[in-house]
């Protein structure tokens, strides 16, 4: 997580100014602000922008040091009022208007350089206000002028994924009375099926071993391995292809189907009950029991090149009733309860390899409803909801005896609202997106840290910094967990730092806000000092200093599954610079000051990737465009690194 904050220096600061005996040289031009009056919809969208509270007070603080802003909806804000106190304001994003929608503020917002403007739905004098912005130099996009650069969603081809990998058919799918329908051959044939046609009869089967789906055209009867399935839809011919229903071949084969409507997207994967299929109908599997005019019914054992695979009940061919269905790679691993169509269905136990167990409910072969899943001593992993074999809903998982998260879950991940407790104590308490803290609360020894946004799980882009549970410290950007960007710094009496700051020091052009509303050394300030009026000399340094102030850092650990083709000693981190103007002046340093710069980035951040030796560290503008690279180690020597640079961004992975 971020780093505890000192506040020593800052408090000898706040007590010097109120002294008055501090020896800067405060400005002549003191003067006192306006009361702040806004939009109260306004102040919710600003309030969402920091991370703050719902009933937090919105004041000319928080607007002063705004850097970006979005309003995804303006239909219950009038007025932009306020917004003319946004001191660092750069991009604003407004997506909806309407005529009665003011937006002169945006104005005398003297730093504003980029607005994204829905402007069809202003009026005579919102359309002037966009067109002198225009002339004042901000970049101007319209909805009209981006036009309708994405595809509608019901127009787009529907994409087939099996087993994460993209499938490929002659036709698009197509949605025929809620059904999605597919070309039979490309799927079936995914799918390990020998395709079968009989014209005559117009038949498709699809036969492994002992396997076989039986369609026929414009029939909603089929079946499967001679037991009969009613369709949803029936399959048809279109373009001279045969069409079938996805979900019906899919599940048929054991495997799960899911549907996302946003994306148009259907997602099969391979699951427990699809590996077992592999065994059920192998003509390696022999039955011994009870049958019924010839076939499997009653009680029985079905065995696989002699090994036990499954015993209990049987029902007209197909295992349903009570019993045992064994891994036959791993007989410790194995499913005891009931069965519905060769599947799972009920109030079970599932025993898995190295003897974590799960008992609860199944649906369809998977685990779903309520259950409880133990690690292989006994103690409890998860007692909670689940869906589709993945933690979905409400539960608490343990990740150590006294490590553990209670709240939603989704698809297996830490999603929507939770709380996490570390050694039995709440660590954090907020939303969650995949596993990661998004926006929410963190506590260090039960007292207040921090609240705001998060990513990879440490504050990063908005937040508040509290320094003993309760007073507010700092407020504003911070990269990766680090006081980085644009701020507001709380001294003592009163006393309010508004500016750049950089690594938690009052660095880059700022002011002082006295108790008062005066305001008083305004200028550029250098690690905690006021320096004046003109800002410091141009190095490398400040350049530096520049660059890593505006840049976006992320990482990629090799312990992990990758797309890199890193061990688990290896890292990759990237540095994403923000502008073209940022490449350039990353072009123009040294190739000294490029390690320089590029070593603080992998140093500051190692603690994220624990037990690498080598991390491979990219300089990018747009994740594409690869401007420098470097191995390093950890504690490496600035001197010591090796940096090849890419003046025109072509840079290619060390992987």
């Amino acid at each position: 997580m971020f780093r505890k904050f000192g506040k020593l220096s800052k408090l000898a600061i706040a007590c010097a100014i109120a002294a008055g005996s501090f020896a800067w040289s405060f400005s002549d031009t003191t003067h006192a602000l306006s009361k702040l009056t806004m939009d109260k919809a306004l102040q919710d969208d600003i309030r969402y922008e920091l991370g703050l509270p719902e009933k937090e007070l919105i004041t000319e603080d928080e607007i002063s040091i705004i850097h970006s802003l979005s309003l995804d909806d303006t239909d219950d804000i009038q007025s932009l009022k306020g917004l003319e106190h946004a001191l660092y304001l750069t991009k604003i994003f407004i997506m909806n208007t309407h005529d009665k929608l003011d937006i002169t503020a945006l104005s005398s917002i003297e730093s504003l350089q980029f607005l994204y403007i829905d402007s069809g739905s202003l009026n005579e004098e919102g359309q002037y206000v966009v067109e002198q912005l225009k002339e004042k130099g901000v970049t101007v996009v319209t909805k009209i002028d981006l036009g309708d650069i994405s595809e509608s969603s019901s127009s787009a081809p529907i994409k087939i994924y099996i087993d994460g990998e993209l499938a490929e058919f002659g036709i698009d799918p197509v949605i025929v009375k809620g059904s999605t329908m597919v070309q039979f051959r490309p799927l079936f044939e995914q799918f390990g099926l020998e395709v079968g046609w009989d014209g005559e009869t117009r038949t498709v089967t699809g036969t492994k071993e002992k396997l076989e789906l039986k369609l026929v055209i414009d029939s909603k009867n089929a079946s499967v391995s001679g037991q009969p399935v009613a369709l949803p839809s029936a399959p048809i011919l279109m373009s001279g292809n045969t069409m079938v229903p996805l979900r019906f071949i899919g599940e048929a084969t054991g495997r799960s189907v899911e549907w996302d409507a946003e994306t148009r997207t259907v997602s099969i994967n391979s699951t427990v009950t699809s590996y077992n299929f592999e065994y059920l109908y192998s003509n390696d599997t022999k039955y011994f029991g009870d049958q019924k005019d010839g076939v499997p019914n009653g009680k029985g054992r079905l065995l696989y090149k002699g090994t036990l695979f499954y015993e209990g009940d049987f029902n007209n061919g197909i295992v349903e009733g009570n019993g045992i269905m064994y891994d036959v790679e791993d007989t410790t691993s194995y499913y005891d309860g009931p069965f519905l169509n060769n599947r799972p269905q009920g109030e079970g136990k599932m025993v898995y390899s190295g003897g974590s167990y799960y008992e609860g409910s199944f649906v369809d072969g998977m685990r779903e409803g309520t259950g409880k899943w133990f690690n292989a001593d006994g103690s409890l992993r998860y007692n909670g909801q689940f869906k589709r074999d993945a933690l979905h809903g409400h539960g608490t998982y343990y990740e150590a005896p006294r490590n553990y998260y209670i709240g939603s879950f989704e698809r297996g991940y830490y999603n929507g609202s939770g709380k996490f407790y570390t050694d039995g104590k709440l660590d954090y308490d907020g939303e969650w997106l995949n596993d990661g803290r998004y926006i929410g609360k963190q506590y260090y020894d039960g007292k207040l840290g921090y609240v705001g946004y998060f990513y990879h799980n440490e504050a990063h882009d908005s937040g508040t910094v509290y320094s003993d549970g309760s007073t507010k410290y700092y407020r504003g950007e911070l990269t990766n967990g680090n006081i980085t960007g644009v701020g507001i710094f709380y001294l003592e009496d009163g006393i309010r730092y508004i500016g750049e700051v950089y690594e938690g020091n009052m660095d880059g052009y700022g002011f002082i806000r006295h108790a008062d509303n005066t305001i008083s050394n305004a200028g550029y300030w250098v690690a905690d000092e006021y320096i004046g009026e003109e800002p410091p000399p141009v190095t490398e340094d400040t350049t530096i200093k520049q660059l890593l102030r505006n840049s976006f850092y992320s990482y990629v650990d090799g312990y992990y599954v990758n797309d890199y083709n890193l061990d688990s000693t290896e890292a990759m981190m990237f540095i994403k610079l923000e502008t073209e103007e940022d490449a350039e002046l990353f072009n123009g340093l040294s190739k000294e000051a490029k390690a320089k710069l590029m070593n603080h980035v992998a140093q500051m951040r190692w603690g994220d990737v624990v037990g690498v030796e080598q991390c491979y560290v990219y300089v990018t503008y747009d994740y594409e465009d690869i401007y420098a690279r470097a191995a390093i180690t950890y504690e490496q020597a600035d001197a010591d690194v090796v940096v090849e640079a890419f003046a025109k961004g072509n840079g290619k992975y060390f992987k």
